[in-house]
């Protein structure tokens, strides 16, 4: 499920990469990885690599990038306030 499968990339990328995704999540979103990465348990090698595939693969969507400015403001805007 998600949740557990979100649980397992946040474990594999650790503190340093994951504390930027951290920061912007939610309480309820916390709360809900966190639970999720205390049930997980271990998970095998072969799993883990398909989690990892899926999400890489959903990341890059069609396999094409682009920068914009609008896409560039955007993103922005959601992170830092308006001033």
């Amino acid at each position: 499920r998600g949740p557990q499968r979100a649980a397992a990339i946040m474990l594999l990328i650790g503190e340093e990469y994951g504390a930027p995704i951290w920061s912007m999540l939610e309480e309820e979103e916390v709360r809900l990885l966190t639970h999720a990465m205390v049930q997980l348990g271990a998970i095998d090698p072969d799993t883990l690599h398909e989690i990892v595939v899926d999400f890489v693969t959903q990341l890059s969507g069609s396999g094409n990038l682009a920068g914009s400015f609008e896409k560039t403001e955007s993103l922005l805007l959601k992170i830092f306030p308006p001033e």
